[in-house]
């Protein structure tokens, strides 16, 4: 793929619930000369966000029962209403077919983080909840807006201390601080910032909403993302690290109605 010019750089890494199996770099971090990757490169995670900093707080939050799944969304944020959002599970956020529509330009419609928050809070459904699986940002936005309510943190501060505090995900972070730069892969030079984007969300819409989203906005290794993939594989636990039990595990990663859509609970699977 580097040779074909896919992009300028790339880490692989391969590995078992117990021990990783091979680990390699190619190419390099952009296209004008610079390091070459390796597994403590800083990657923008984009939507792997959603299972990577979403879905381990809602598995603790489900599984404590602050979060219940079949309950309304309006019943942790009474605010969200709208033509038949009082229909609108979370489930349905979790499984993408809440009827919101696949995205919005936030970025291009509010000045601020809080009058983007505000216009995903008045985006109205555009079919009914269930009907159909449409992959929406907006439902792991609101998703994330329930884990700032029930417990209190942005989250950020929530993940950095009961997920990737635990995990020993030191490399695994939002908003990463400028003295990490030398080892952040670019993303892009973008047209709409007009500047090469290197440590800062390359989602729009991220970066609209202050850096910090349950859809995009995270920045990791793939050191730490070997970490958290074994995490799931054993389970819910690494290292003594009990992030979530077994049978949480299987609610979140199992399909839920395989007639319907290939999802389970934020997870797409084969």
């Amino acid at each position: 793929a580097v040779a074909d010019s896919a992009f300028p750089g790339a880490y692989a890494i391969v590995g078992r619930h117990d021990q990783i199996l091979a680990r390699y770099g190619a190419g390099h971090l952009d296209w004008a000369p610079s390091p070459r990757p390796d597994e403590h490169t800083l990657w923008d995670m984009a939507s792997l966000t959603k299972v990577t900093a979403l879905a381990p707080a809602m598995m603790q939050l489900v599984e404590r029962g602050a979060v219940d799944v079949e309950a309304p969304v309006q019943r942790y944020l009474p605010q969200w209403t709208g033509p038949n959002k009082e229909r609108v599970l979370v489930r349905h956020l979790l499984t993408h077919s809440s009827g919101l529509p696949a995205w919005r330009p936030l970025y291009k419609e509010a000045a601020t983080p809080d009058s983007a928050m505000a216009l995903v809070y008045a985006t109205q459904l555009d079919s009914m909840p269930g009907v159909r699986m449409l992959y929406s940002d907006l439902n792991a936005i609101l998703l994330g807006e329930i884990v700032r309510v029930v417990t209190g943190s942005r989250l950020d501060a929530y993940d950095a201390s009961h997920v990737f505090g635990p995990l020993k995900m030191r490399e695994t972070m939002y908003l990463p601080p400028a003295s990490l730069r030398s080892r952040i892969a670019p993303t892009e030079i973008d047209p709409w910032r007009q500047r090469h984007l290197r440590g800062e969300v390359h989602d729009e819409n991220a970066y609209a909403l202050g850096g910090v989203s349950a859809h995009a906005g995270l920045f990791s290794s793939a050191h730490d993302m070997a970490r958290y993939a074994q995490m799931y594989l054993n389970e819910g636990v690494l290292d003594g690290a009990r992030i979530a039990t077994a049978e949480t595990v299987r609610q979140f990663t199992t399909v839920r109605d395989s007639a319907f859509s290939p999802r389970a609970l934020l997870w797409e699977t084969p």
